[in-house]
Parts: C-alpha cells; structure tokens; sequence
C-alpha cells in the first residue's frame, strides 16, 4: 500500500471539523475573535478587547485577535489593523 498525502490530509480535515479551521468553532458559532472583531466594527472597544484578549490567550497563535489587541490596549482606540 502506497502512502498518499493527499488522502491523509482529507482524512486529517474530516476528522477536525472542517467548520473549526475556518473561524468557526465546530458548533458553528462564532470564535471569540470574530465576535471580538464584530464588537470592534459596533465600536464596542472594551467588550472587542475582552474577546479578542480571551482568544489570543486560548491561542496564542492566533494572528487575527492579536493584530487588533494593540490599538485596544491605549483606552480604548480606535484603528483597525
């Protein structure tokens, strides 16, 4: 039998949920970075900031929560990365 990446990574997906590598957590409810970054765009800072600085803390690989943290931890800004 021959090794084939490709089905091993179709098999590593379906066994993942596909919906939680997308943002999505496998419930299909948003992330705490999507939701951080929907309170973000409502000009909800401090709330944005709780959400987004749950999610980097839960990932800290999590690039899209920490973009938006540093204009957050200045009282409050105002800029979108």
């Amino acid at each position: 039998m021959r090794f084939r990446p490709g089905v091993c990574f179709l098999v590593f997906l379906l066994a993942m949920g596909t919906s939680s590598l997308f943002g999505q957590s496998a419930t299909g409810k948003p992330s705490l970075t999507e939701e951080g970054i929907g309170l973000f765009k409502q000009a909800r800072y401090a709330e944005a900031k709780e959400k987004l600085s749950r999610a980097a803390a839960a990932d800290p690989r999590d690039a899209e929560a920490k973009a938006y943290l540093p204009g957050l931890h200045g009282g409050g800004g105002h800029r979108a990365p």
